[in-house]
């Protein structure tokens, strides 16, 4: 027996869920998903991905690597599109040469990004190429 059912949330963000053909949950509905790329060119320079935006949270859905020597890449929240301090470590990886590392995180397993704080990243060698995938998400508050 099939059952057509529609899920909608109850809190007002509009957001959306349907199970897909493969049985997957499948949430949608905060808008379209933002890509940044970056080529780190400098070691121990901070890159930016992705500003802050007031109400709202970055969310990370997938980061892709590809790098041409053995490197250690921190991706991390920091107070300026500019700083190599890091507020909150996200990420810390150690590649070996020649890797393309496609990271897609499963559903629930989404990284959210602290509101207020740049998603930077900084290499210890360069070249790196790093893309990173995601979204904003506003930021519910309940009254």
């Amino acid at each position: 027996m099939t059952l057509k059912i529609f899920i909608k949330d109850g809190g007002g963000t509009g957001s959306l869920a349907e199970v897909s053909g493969a049985g997957e949950l499948v949430v949608k509905g905060y808008g379209n998903s933002e890509i940044a790329f970056n080529t780190m060119t400098s070691a121990n320079s901070a890159y930016n991905f992705f500003i802050p935006k007031s109400g709202q949270n970055f969310v990370i859905t997938s980061v892709i690597f590809d790098v041409g020597a053995a490197a250690v890449i921190d991706l991390y929240e920091s107070s300026s599109a500019t700083s190599t301090t890091i507020d909150k470590q996200i990420f810390k990886f150690s590649l070996i040469k020649d890797t393309f590392v496609p990271i897609t995180l499963p559903f629930g397993g989404f990284i959210k990004i602290t509101e207020g704080e740049f998603l930077n990243a900084k290499t210890s060698v360069q070249p790196v190429d790093m893309t990173i995938i995601g979204f904003y998400k506003p930021i519910l508050t309940f009254t």
